[in-house]
């Protein structure tokens, strides 16, 4: 028997819930095949987990590059091409440094933004 959702929903995976092991698995687990939504991300999305995982949890470079490697092979339609010129014609958010996301979600045109309360 394969499971089909009724409704694909995809979501926009904030870098802050990319991070953390355990978490990054299991949303990423819940994208596989019988995938339960449609994850996506941009290339800063990417960048900005790679900078936390070696400035918070003193990770190498090659080792986040690996896992940035790894979540692309396994989700190749999940990377969205956001336009500079998006992010920063958006003023409804007051941290700039949040942006981004916003325009990923936009572009993708994702249901949702999974992210922390900070």
């Amino acid at each position: 028997m394969t499971f089909t959702p009724v409704n694909e929903c995809s979501a926009v995976l904030d870098a802050c819930v990319l991070v953390p092991a355990s978490l990054c698995d299991a949303l990423l687990r819940l994208a596989e095949e019988p995938a339960t939504y449609r994850p996506f991300w941009s290339e800063l999305i990417m960048e900005e987990m790679a900078r936390a995982l070696e400035t918070k949890l003193r990770r190498t470079k090659a080792e986040s590059a690996y896992r940035r490697q790894q979540m692309n092979k396994a989700f190749p339609e999940a990377m969205v091409a956001v336009p500079a010129e998006l992010s920063k014609a958006i003023h409804c958010i007051p941290d700039n440094s949040d942006r981004h996301v916003l325009a990923t979600a936009i572009v993708a045109r994702a249901d949702v933004i999974v992210t922390l309360a900070g």
